[in-house]
């Protein structure tokens, strides 16, 4: 019997299907994943250097990522610098997405260096993601739309193929749901959107609507994800995450409502807090098997919603964890099964 997620998947032959490669576990915690071969986009965030594979730990310490940060960020991005094993683990089917978050630039010029090396410098590049990152940690004048309005000129002028796309992401929980500025990165130049996990349903759906009545959104059946730029639209993936617990959600809710306003939301009725109040109880009443069942159904849950979106062009997996690793792993491989079976049939 086919999976629902496999069902959304027969209906959109060009999905776009891309997984988060983390800084924060060891490799061998996320291998596996990758290794599925069911990924088309390998999405890699804005530290070159990352902890080694050779850890005693699971998780990276903060010492450890902040030294890597400094020495990686005036260094090769990380889709440049991969080592065999992670080559092998992504296949030659895999295309890569390489983030690039200005409060990791000094300044424009050296944007400008990141840019280059990224789109001269991997060959399986497809898109750059341009993101503001930390106001905190940027001392130049860079943001999401400034790096959008550079990298299109370099692109004029040759500098960036015209294979490599424009990618940005987007916080419909929190944004306005006017989608406004939205608008002003693809008029910038933005090609592909990838927003964080919807959780408040009712508010993300109001800005995707906007965003289709402002046509800034490309149709699903036209998106294309290779061949040249479409400056009017841009295409919409929608992400998904894999909470194993309470402290998983509210690691979300911090991620996604910000430093300033987390602690209120968990404290309120929001859908966020109420999500994270049902993983509490779940995992108290459930034994271990039947919450491991619960915690991927979930999983799978979130990756239909993304998908069956009719404005969606793709889902976008971030699981954070080893067991978020794990979940998004049998999602792949159920899926793969399925399709096996019905070749088979």
């Amino acid at each position: 019997m086919t999976t629902p997620f496999r069902a959304l998947l027969l209906n959109k032959p060009n999905v776009f299907l891309s997984l988060e490669r983390s800084p924060f576990l060891k490799w061998s915690a996320q291998s596996h994943a990758f290794e599925t071969g069911k990924f088309t986009h390998v999405v890699h965030p804005n530290l070159p250097v990352f902890p080694s594979s050779s850890s005693s730990s699971d998780a990276a310490t903060d010492d450890d990522l902040s030294s890597s940060a400094a020495r990686g960020s005036f260094g090769l991005p990380r889709c440049v610098n991969l080592v065999e094993e992670e080559k092998k683990a992504f296949g030659s089917r895999a295309k890569h997405v390489q983030t690039l978050s200005a409060s990791m630039c000094a300044n424009a010029e050296h944007f400008r260096r990141q840019c280059e090396a990224v789109a001269r410098g991997c060959e399986d590049v497809s898109h750059v993601l341009f993101v503001s990152g930390d106001d905190r940690k940027r001392s130049n004048d860079l943001n999401a739309v400034r790096m959008l309005e550079i990298a299109t000129s370099m692109r004029r002028e040759g500098d960036i193929p015209d294979h490599v796309k424009f990618a940005v992401v987007a916080n419909p929980n929190t944004e306005k749901v006017s989608a406004e500025y939205l608008e002003q990165k693809v008029d910038a130049g933005a090609e592909l959107v990838i927003t964080q996990p919807f959780f408040d349903f009712e508010r993300c759906h109001e800005w995707v609507e906007s965003a289709k009545r402002r046509g800034i959104l490309t149709a699903p059946s036209s998106s294309s994800f290779s061949s040249g730029s479409n400056a009017s639209s841009a295409s919409l993936v929608i992400g998904a995450c894999a909470p194993s617990s309470r402290k998983d959600v509210e690691f979300w809710a911090k991620l996604v409502y910000g430093d300033d306003q987390f602690a209120n939301i968990l404290s309120s009725s929001s859908p966020i807090a109420k999500l994270a109040q049902e993983y509490e109880e779940k995992e108290k009443e459930m034994t271990t098997a039947l919450y491991r069942d619960w915690i991927f159904e979930r999983c799978e849950l979130q990756a239909v919603a993304a998908l069956g979106n009719p404005e969606s062009a793709g889902v976008h997996f971030m699981p954070v964890t080893r067991i978020g690793y794990d979940i998004v792993k049998h999602l792949a491989r159920r899926t793969r099964e399925m399709e096996t079976m019905e070749e088979n049939a």
